[in-house]
């Protein structure tokens, strides 16, 4: 039997221990590789996860999560979807999982709202609590466990949803047209995605199962009808329940499960669950569409069969077929930062479709008019890896990513959402997919990838031929640039050099030993003691960094980590050293993320320079004095960033930000990081532009200056603008300490000066107006009809506590707002389909109140009406009591819960708080104190009142209403004490 090699022979196994006794966690580092064969079967799910059966054939998971803390996340997850409607049934999986959440026998429209009260998130199928699938349906729900009978209640709701849902005529009439204006916005946004599925799906029924369904079925079918579907498919053998959660033991949870769900039956004819086949195919099948503004690109998909993951040979090929996309997306990469590349960007990744069906997809976005050279030069990298294989050094790098990428995985493991933990044991029910725990992947992937070669990996590449199953779909803008011919001509060609041997061997450029071709003169005094080091007068071509980090080799390509990590010490430094502050800490891991910003942008710009901001931005990474393009890409890959501004730096009219994430296991790559920042500050190059792929990419600007600026107006906008005074530097991350990172800064900005007469930067007030101003706009490939208003005004400073009373009192208006925009959507014959109201900061020092809605078709103006009647029902009658109280108690479950989870605050966010500090002096008001404001300062809000302006037509229809008093108070329903109306008898 093989096995795989081992560093110590070990005569344990690797799979889980069937003991009840808690296991210790061990580091990546300190695991052994084990002994493994590889027809051994792989454990199915990790220590510590209950999960069974109960007699009724329902499947449960019930798995212990400590973070974030008191939460549960809860799935009920039924293993059929629209595959198994018939065709008088188009869409009805979909509308049945809407109409759950209309009624129950149990509990009403009205109980079900106030249950979603009493958890925080809004409960309807459109906000991520539902989706339908090809092959499954499910549905989820977040809980607090601060209040054990919310658990309790929770599960209570999945119950009655699985067996117990009304499916009323009434109810069906109510949802009709929320499904159908979902169907709308399909057709126009995924009409070329799903015309390509079809052609894809050719000659199975996924091609004629789409979950959205058909029109004419979704404007007619009956409540009997879905009656009958719900009735046929929603058994308890087609279901697991799945809890997720910091839960004090699994027992308890079980027993519920038991209690809600134990006394259901099955009807005793339950039909099995059929498999719908995907046939294959040996031509290549072709598409070409044209869509305006969606760009130029080229997608092309193998299929082949999903092989279920059962033992550790079948993990080994997946490991196979994973480097092998990494190395290939490693080669389209390399290609598109060449001149006049065939693409922008171009990506290979293997994806599940349906059941037991994958494909490798492979994806580009290109020049216009340039499909065919961007089909040609991917399917060519397929054809020189079949002849020629990767070598060794791309394989043994890929190899050292993966190994880092489990290692951070490793370090990481106990910040795992709760969803994306309750979506792998949703997928072990449906697809039978294995739930690897963090420890043994870990074993795994040691004892494995060593053993992996670099022809194996390249043997994938025999998958992938293009009389394999294979579909290429071309997208053209604004008129069809390439044919069906063509596309048939670009493969014909590609065989033809493969057959013929023509195609050359893969030109892997040299990897030099250090990143800098010489070595620069420290900017370290070595008499001076550590803390208080001295510079040295350089050459400004010298780099300020210790030679010994200067000269360490880059050997590992970029490591994938997680961003999503927190901090323990926090630290804000202006670079003029004139100003430092520490900051709010938290705890957490060891990453750090770095930000540089300008406190100007795009409104700094002159009429012939629009566009030359953003266009600055991306040019940065071009080159520096001392960096090269290959060395920052060669640092970029050394910290696991994907490279370029498109992933780490943001123009906006008012600040730009470079931003860096790195990892602080190595010491070195901190200073290395912050050194970028200061190049990036005052070191760009400007001999040459970047690549004529860039501009056409850019939102902002003028397409003429873009087109035409040249690099001295450019250096021009550098000189003037990129000064330390109208700089920050942001670095938040798990540091011991916070001094060691400002004397990094200290050594890397300190020695930087500006021109003496440097200009100010000019605030552009935004000017307030009486009259409405009014657009309308007709936008072919829009996907819905809206509506949009926008109340401007000035945006106040957060400096005392009566500011910050002030700002509680607007979110409770738009809270309560929001409630009752919900509230007439979910009405019969409502006046739009979704509504929302919400403040957002437009530039510096102004700020909008803006509503927006989606309507029906012609429905604009009923729309406009119904939101401006809203606004001018609270000028006059305000809100209730009631609805404040409501409003009030979700403030608070908002704050307890970010109180219960500040340990998992991104750094990311942290970051963004203080950039806006330095840009925009908003204040950063700790987690702990910003819940001891609102705890004081919310019970005592019981109204809030809004601000608005004139408007025309529609808008003298509702002054006039409001002015005569002939607007009505707000008819708030009746709302239960209790979700049920009898307490359900134990289990």
């Amino acid at each position: 039997m093989e096995t795989l090699p081992a560093e110590k022979s070990s005569s344990s196994s690797t799979s889980s221990s069937s003991s009840s006794s808690p296991v210790k966690i061990q580091s990546f580092m300190s695991l052994e590789q084990q002994n493994m064969f590889l027809d051994q079967e792989l454990d199915q799910l990790p220590n510590g996860v209950d999960c069974g059966s109960l007699d009724n054939g329902l499947t449960y998971y019930v798995c212990c999560h400590p973070k974030p803390k008191m939460r549960a996340a809860l799935a009920l997850a039924v293993k059929v979807g629209s595959a198994v409607e018939e065709e008088e049934e188009r869409g009805v999986a979909h509308m049945v999982q809407h109409l759950v959440f209309s009624a129950t026998k149990m509990h009403t429209e009205k109980d079900i709202v106030k249950f979603r009260r009493s958890i925080g998130p809004v409960l309807w199928p459109c906000n991520n609590n539902a989706y339908t699938s090809f092959d499954d349906t499910v549905y989820q729900l977040l809980v607090p466990l601060d209040e054990p009978e919310l658990l309790f209640e929770a599960i209570s709701v999945l119950a009655e949803f699985s067996s117990e849902i009304r499916l009323s005529k009434d109810d069906l009439e109510n949802e009709r047209e929320a499904v159908m204006f979902e169907h709308r916005v399909r057709q126009r946004a995924c009409r070329v995605k799903d015309s390509h599925w079809a052609l894809m799906m050719e000659g199975s029924k996924y091609a004629e199962r789409l979950p959205i369904g058909l029109e004419k079925v979704i404007q007619t079918v009956s409540s009997e009808t879905l009656k009958r579907f719900y009735q046929k498919w929603y058994h308890p053998q087609n279901m697991a329940v799945i809890a997720v959660g910091d839960f004090a033991e699994t027992k308890s949870v079980v027993e519920l499960i038991r209690t809600h769900f134990g006394h259901k039956t099955s009807r005793p004819d339950l039909p099995s669950i059929p498999h719908f086949p995907v046939p294959s195919h040996e031509e290549p099948r072709f598409s070409s569409f044209v869509k305006p503004k969606s760009g130029f690109s080229v997608t092309i998909h193998y299929k082949m069969q999903a092989e279920q993951l059962k033992t550790i040979r079948d993990y080994r090929d997946m490991l196979v077929e994973l480097m092998f996309a990494t190395a290939l997306d490693e080669r389209f990469f390399k290609i598109s930062e060449r001149k006049n590349s065939p693409y922008f960007f171009c990506s290979a990744d293997p994806v599940i479709l349906v059941s037991r069906s994958k494909a490798f997809m492979m994806t580009s976005s290109c020049k216009e008019m340039g499909t065919s050279e961007a089909l040609e030069s991917m399917l060519l990298e397929v054809a020189r890896v079949r002849l020629h294989g990767f070598s060794e050094r791309e394989v043994s790098a890929i190899s050292t990513l993966m190994l880092s990428s489990t290692e951070s995985e490793d370090l990481e493991h106990d910040q795992v959402k709760l969803t994306d933990l309750m979506y792998e044991y949703v997928q072990h029910f449906i697809e039978g997919t294995p739930v690897i725990g963090t420890v043994y992947k870990d074993q795994l992937r040691k004892a494995i990838l060593p053993d992996i070669s670099a022809s194996e990996v390249s043997k994938y590449a025999e998958k992938l031929w293009t009389s394999c199953s294979c579909d290429i779909k071309i997208v053209d803008e604004p008129r069809a640039s390439t044919t069906i011919d063509d596309l048939k001509n670009v493969v014909m060609k590609i065989n033809k050099l493969e057959e013929e041997r023509s195609i050359t061997p893969w030109d892997d450029e040299p990897i030099p030993e250090n990143i800098f071709d010489s070595k620069p003169t420290s900017g370290y005094d070595p008499k001076m003691c550590d803390g208080a080091k001295k510079r040295h007068d350089v050459p400004e071509q010298s780099i300020k960094l210790e030679v010994e980090r200067l000269s360490k080799k880059i050997q590992k390509l970029k490591k994938k980590l997680s961003h999503e990590k927190k901090v323990n010490r926090v630290f804000v430094f202006h670079v003029n050293g004139s100003k430092e502050a520490s900051l709010p800490s938290e705890k957490s891991s060891s990453s750090s993320s770095l930000a540089k910003m300008q406190s100007f942008s795009s409104v700094a710009e002159e009429e012939l320079e629009r566009g030359v901001a953003r266009i600055v931005e991306h040019h940065a990474f071009s080159a520096t004095k001392k960096y090269t393009n290959h060395n920052i890409v060669k640092f970029l890959e050394s910290i696991g960033a994907e490279f370029g501004p498109c992933h780490n730096a943001h123009t906006s009219f008012n600040e730009t930000v470079y931003e860096l994430f790195v990892p602080i296991d190595k010491p070195e790559l901190l200073s290395e990081a912050i050194l970028v920042l200061a190049e990036f500050s005052s070191e760009c190059c400007w001999y040459f532009l970047l690549n004529c792929s860039m501009p056409n990419r850019l939102p902002i600007g003028l397409d003429k200056v873009i087109q035409t600026v040249s690099s001295e107006t450019m250096k021009q906008f550098y000189q003037k603008w990129y000064h330390l005074q109208n700089m920050a530097v942001i670095a938040v991350g798990d540091f011991p300490e916070t001094k060691s990172v400002v004397e990094l800064m200290r050594t890397h900005f300190g020695d930087k000066t500006s021109k003496p007469d440097l200009p100010s930067i000019s605030h552009f007030p935004v000017p307030s107006h009486k009259e409405p101003r009014f657009s309308y706009f007709v936008e072919p490939e829009a996907s819905w009809f809206s509506v949009f208003i926008s109340y401007k005004m000035q945006a106040g400073q957060t400096k005392t506590i009566k500011d910050y009373r002030d700002m509680l009192v607007e979110s409770m208006f738009v809270t309560a707002l929001n409630q009752r925009l919900f509230k007439i959507f979910k009405r019969k014959d409502p006046p739009y389909f979704s509504c929302s109201a919400s403040t957002d900061k437009l530039v510096r020092q102004s700020k909008a109140y803006m509503m927006t809605s989606c309507c029906k078709e012609k429905g604009t103006l009923e729309a406009l009406e119904s939101m401006l009647l809203e606004v001018a029902r609270v000028r006059l009658n305000g809100f209730s009591e009631l609805e404040i109280s409501v409003v009030r108690a979700l403030l608070l479950s908002r704050i307890e819960s970010a109180y219960l989870e500040r340990d998992q605050m991104e750094s990311t966010n942290l970051r963004y708080e203080y950039v806006q500090h330095f840009i925009h002096g908003t204040s950063v008001i700790g987690i702990e104190y910003e819940a001891q404001l609102q705890k004081t300062i919310l019970p005592f809000e019981s109204r809030a009142s809004a601000k608005t302006s004139d408007l025309k037509n529609v808008v003298t229809k509702i002054n006039k209403f409001e002015k005569e008093r002939n607007i009505t108070s707000w008819d708030d329903e009746d709302v239960p004490e209790e979700i049920v109306s009898s307490k359900p008898t134990a289990g």
